[in-house]
């Protein structure tokens, strides 16, 4: 990954374990604006590294907005808010999409997890769909892992955005004890929200997360507390003044040693699209991750529940640039 300076030539604080900056961005990269207070960007390029991980609620049309997107140059994509495809456009200059999960009760809304080149995802086979939408699904490729892909939507007893997370941690307890894994996506919840009078607190979750060696790794590399952070993953009604942080990336105790950089899509960038902004992790040494018995753990009770949410799909072969004499105007 490339970093831009626009720091006087120091080294950015945040950028420490990746080392100095490398110069300006290129044209065709993707600047975003990184998590540090001096003002830095962070220049997405297709460097060399072992995962990046990006989470974006698209808030709908992702069949659209799938290659801005991809400009990002994702490993695994978590799209909270994605309708339901049955096939899927092969950006251009992408690396190929190489698997495409959708869960969902809603066709117009749900939770999809996209892989691309040496990363494939398929749904743990103890994955219950009673818990929407916290899915484990199994990664393999040059790390292989458990990842949670999140997009809460409110209990249907209690209203709460934090409960159905309290709920799917019991329930997955025994994979999360036994396995590296992250967590990542719209969780839909910030301290902020965490008044005195609600049951169900963001900061109780964030408390569990912790005791079994979870940090969110925003937090660790920006060195801020839950609810004061500095930049914004969501925007309501796409008000730059109305701004919240609620999308994350929590790691375990595996990946944490790893040398990691974490940044945040501008509301310049990304407003027109979607009310939120993508959240971008990239490791770049290998996590001190290896398989396990719980990556490969076997549930026939929850087998056939788990494939009805999950789609076939089909990849489109990229669309070229047209050369017409319309086009060219």
């Amino acid at each position: 990954m490339r970093v831009s300076q626009l720091c006087n030539g120091e080294t950015c604080r945040a950028h420490a374990p990746a080392g100095k900056f490398d110069g300006p961005p290129s044209d065709s990269a993707q600047v975003l604006r990184h998590a540090d207070p001096e003002g830095c960007t962070l220049t997405i390029s297709r460097l060399p590294h072992v995962m990046r991980i990006v989470t974006w609620n698209c808030k709908g049309a992702f069949a659209r907005k799938h290659e801005a997107i991809s400009e990002l140059f994702p490993d695994l994509l978590i799209v909270p808010e994605c309708e339901r495809l049955l096939s899927i456009p092969q950006p251009l200059g992408s690396a190929l999409v190489k698997s495409f999960h959708w869960f969902g009760s809603n066709p117009k809304k749900g939770l999809a997890v996209l892989s691309y080149g040496d990363y494939a995802v398929e749904p743990h086979p103890e994955y219950d769909p009673r818990h929407r939408w916290v899915v484990p699904l199994r990664v393999s490729g040059p790390a292989s892992f458990l990842l949670f892909a999140v997009w809460t939507v409110p209990h249907s007893d209690s209203r709460s955005y934090v409960h159905p997370l309290l709920d799917a941690f019991e329930h997955y307890r025994p994979l999360i004890e036994a396995s590296e894994a992250i967590w990542a996506g719209d969780f839909n919840a910030s301290f902020v929200f965490d008044r005195p009078s609600r049951r169900y607190k963001f900061r109780d979750f964030v408390h569990l997360l912790d005791g079994h060696g979870f940090r969110s790794l925003y937090h660790e590399q920006r060195g801020c507390p839950h609810g004061d952070e500095p930049e914004e993953t969501f925007y309501l009604y796409h008000h730059a003044e109305r701004g919240y942080h609620i999308d994350y990336i929590f790691a375990s105790s595996g990946f944490q040693p790893s040398t990691f950089i974490v940044a945040v899509g501008t509301h310049a960038t990304w407003a027109r699209k979607s009310d939120h902004m993508p959240l971008i992790c990239e490791f770049s040494q290998q996590p001190r991750t290896s398989p396990n018995d719980a990556l490969q753990r076997t549930s026939p009770h929850v087998t056939a529940a788990a494939s009805a949410t999950t789609l076939p799909f089909t990849v489109q072969p990229p669309r070229q640039p047209s050369t017409s004499i319309n086009s060219a105007r």
